[in-house]
């Protein structure tokens, strides 16, 4: 079998506008190439995380490949860097390719308001009323509940 770096240098294609080397191998659904280690029964990698390690080292611990040519097929080390998943999600919503993520009111798929979230941290806080009975009590699962009791979701500013 040939090696990761030969197939991953012989499946790829440049485009002289962009100066992208666009994978041609496999792809997953959402556009990003992807190649095996070695045989039929070892992981699937991401081929831009591949180049990047070829051609520029380790990726740090705790960092993404972001791609800078906003490319998902890329595999140009010269487009790619490292950056934290906050940072690629910034660089995403920046340049258009994502929407901000919208809280609580804002979002419209929120079943609470936020005069009933702060109406069920009080009955809670109150005592003798369950997460399980408040979630049943407004419609939503008791992780909801638990995720705004703990102060994981709908915070304050």
């Amino acid at each position: 079998m040939k090696s990761i770096l030969v197939r991953l240098l012989s499946k790829y294609k440049v485009d002289e506008s962009s100066g992208c080397w666009n994978w041609t191998g496999d792809k997953y659904r959402n556009g990003y190439g992807r190649i095996r280690e070695g045989g039929a029964s070892k992981r699937l990698l991401r081929v831009h995380r591949v180049s990047f390690e070829r051609h520029k080292g380790p990726i740090p611990a705790g960092l993404v490949v972001m791609h800078e040519c906003d490319n998902k097929a890329c595999i140009n080390p010269a487009h790619l860097s490292v950056g934290t998943v906050k940072q690629n999600i910034n660089d995403a919503i920046d340049r258009g390719l994502s929407r901000p993520f919208r809280a609580g009111v804002l979002n419209s798929s929120a079943r609470l308001d936020c005069e009933r979230v702060q109406q069920i941290r009080q009955d809670y806080s109150a005592g003798g009323i369950s997460q399980r009975v408040l979630a049943q009590m407004h419609g939503v699962a008791e992780s909801t509940i638990q995720a705004l009791i703990g102060g994981r979701s709908w915070k304050s500013d």
